[in-house]
């Protein structure tokens, strides 16, 4: 697998937000993940791609370059949670996030698991 591309940006001073994507080598975007602080976001395979171990190499991959990485999932997302989980993520709490600047009232709050990498 080859890393596409990297992109760092500064926008918070103390949290580096960085981009990177991965294609076989025949160029095929296989998926990608973001970084921000110790967030991991964003994390994809793209569809033509899942199920095919790629999930574990590219997690593998943002935790070699950034320990204690954490991350919030949809708690009904139960494909993703089991991915976190065999890449060595561990609950660590449920949150409800609210956000007064969303259009649609009733999705102002938000359940999300806080999973952290433990090595």
């Amino acid at each position: 697998m080859i890393i596409e591309k990297e992109r760092f940006s500064d926008s918070k001073k103390n949290k580096p937000h960085y981009y990177i994507g991965f294609n076989t080598k025949n160029g095929e975007h296989v998926g990608g993940y973001n970084v921000s602080g110790y967030y991991l976001y964003s994390f994809y395979i793209t569809r033509e791609f899942r199920g095919r171990g790629f999930s574990k190499l590219i997690i593998n991959h943002a935790v070699s370059k950034k320990k204690n990485l954490y991350l919030d999932v949809n708690p009904d997302n139960i494909p993703a949670i089991k991915c976190y989980e065999r890449a060595g993520f561990k609950f660590e709490k449920e949150l409800t996030y609210y956000n007064p600047l969303w259009d649609y009232p009733d999705e102002t709050k938000y359940r999300v698991l806080r999973y952290k990498h433990q090595k």
